[in-house]
């Protein structure tokens, strides 16, 4: 600084820096205009970056930020006998660790300098060695009044106090530039951060380019601070550092808080899911016993009539049948174990009875079809084929794994505003990754109702909206 403001000095001629009855003036502005100047180019630098929504910057790092502290202001903290060390015994490079005796709050939350004055200064104080932040809390460990410029100001009450000021030098701020050019058009306004930021990208990837499997993985992965698969190729390694799980694959590193669902040697595709914070499963896609133990539908998904509802497993149980007669009538009616009151179960074994005999279908033939004695099904599998069909997609994500939960629930708004009308999507927030946790219990004992969200009127089947906890850890 000192050297260009220098430059730009001696360039204005013999007139101003010898001539001149007060040159300090002049070269007071000089370095004033020089430090605006740069101020304006340091700006200036990572405006291109702006143009593209995956590289704007959380932050603009600001040459300087004028702090005044009024005497009121400053808090003088106690400081304990033998908290500090006699003598200076201060390492280069290393973060003091004594406690800061004196505090005033502070706007920012990241500074690199603070000096006396901007123009060649004579105290510079440098973060983690003569001053600290932490929780709005600027911490310093020398006098301020001691060293820097005072002056009288009038504050709030119209009272005259005497005032210090301080100059922050390279002061990282947060000027919302993510909300203002990314945010507001999805309604999503949060504070910058690198979280916010991967999801508003993969938000913007689901709006652009259409809810592929592969965006959708990449926006339910953002929110659960996961990396997708960014190239093809065969998983070459797999460790755990710094309390994150990561999976090599080729030249590219991948990361998560959750375990990895691949092993070394499996061959993954760009946009795969790599981890176990979240999944998405589609009509035709196996979806474990661990991950649904089975759907409970409420009273409303067939008939009010059903009192609490049924309770379909997602597991091979036997499958038998019985012959009944409707309206003359008869048909083979099949039998498998559901989940719920006797009454609930009649009920539904009646209707279905009732079915058969109005459509005519030999349902029994169809379920049996290709089967060697004895008899099993899966009752939540036969569901979503022949009831659910292609409309409907089942989401799990584990909470300890995402993020603020009111940015979490912004984004879940615009994950399901890209699902296609007439599709359900059934959610199931989990609160543990384990495994374990989730295969706890039988399907019997409390199956949970999932918590179902609706993308349009025309859905395939109405669903209970309803949300209840269940001691499984999911709801």
């Amino acid at each position: 600084m000192k050297e260009t403001t220098d430059n730009i000095y001696g360039v204005l001629g013999s007139f101003w820096s010898r001539t001149w009855q007060q040159p300090e003036l002049i070269s007071g502005l000089v370095g004033g205009l020089t430090n605006v100047q740069q101020q304006i180019q340091e700006i200036y630098l990572p405006a291109r970056s702006m143009m593209g929504r995956e590289s704007v910057p959380e932050r603009l790092s600001y040459r300087w930020r004028v702090l005044d502290v009024p005497e009121t202001a400053l808090i003088r903290r106690q400081v304990a006998v033998g908290e500090f060390n006699v003598g200076d015994g201060t390492l280069v490079g290393a973060e003091s660790t004594r406690t800061p005796r004196y505090m005033v709050e502070c706007p920012y939350d990241s500074v690199l300098l603070i000096c006396n004055r901007p123009d060649t200064p004579t105290t510079v104080w440098q973060y983690g060695m003569d001053f600290t932040i932490e929780d709005g809390q600027l911490g310093l460990y020398s006098d301020p009044t001691e060293i820097f410029e005072s002056f009288a100001a009038i504050d709030a009450d119209g009272e005259t106090v005497l005032t210090y000021r301080l100059w922050l030098c390279h002061v990282d701020i947060d000027i919302q530039l993510l909300q203002n050019l990314f945010g507001l058009p999805l309604g999503l306004r949060f504070p910058s951060s690198s979280y916010y930021a991967r999801l508003l990208n993969a938000a913007w990837d689901c709006r652009v380019e259409g809810a592929t499997e592969a965006n959708m993985n990449r926006l339910l992965a953002a929110l659960v601070d996961a990396d997708v698969a960014k190239t093809d190729g065969a998983v070459a390694a797999i460790w755990e550092e710094e309390d994150r799980h990561w999976v090599s694959v080729g030249d590219e590193l991948h990361s998560a808080p959750s375990a990895p669902i691949v092993i070394v040697g499996d061959e993954v595709q760009t946009g795969q899911m790599l981890f176990q914070g979240a999944a998405l499963y589609g009509p035709d896609s196996d979806i474990p016993e661990y991950v649904l133990p089975g759907l409970k539908l409420s009273a409303g998904m067939i008939d009010a009539k059903y009192p609490g509802g049924i309770t379909l497993p997602n597991r091979e149980v036997e499958l038998t049948y019985e012959l009944r007669e409707v309206d003359g009538t008869e048909v083979r009616l099949p039998i498998f174990s559901i989940g719920g009151s006797d009454e609930a179960v009649e009920m539904f074994q009646d209707d279905m009875a009732t079915r058969l005999a109005e459509y005519g279908v030999d349902l029994w033939e169809a379920m049996t079809f290709g089967q060697i004695s004895p008899y099993v099904v899966n009752p939540f599998d036969f569901m979503r084929q022949h009831v659910f069909g292609n409309n409907w997609m089942l989401i799990t994500l584990y909470a300890e794994d995402m993020g603020p939960m009111q940015v979490v629930g912004g984004f879940l708004g615009q994950l399901l505003s890209c699902i296609p009308k007439g599709t359900s999507a059934l959610i199931f927030l989990s609160v543990s990754a384990t495994l374990e946790r989730i295969t706890e219990a039988s399907v019997a004992d409390g199956t949970p109702e999932p918590f179902v969200v609706s993308s349009g009127e025309e859905n395939a089947i109405d669903i209970a909206t309803e949300s209840v906890l269940s001691s499984r850890g999911i709801y």
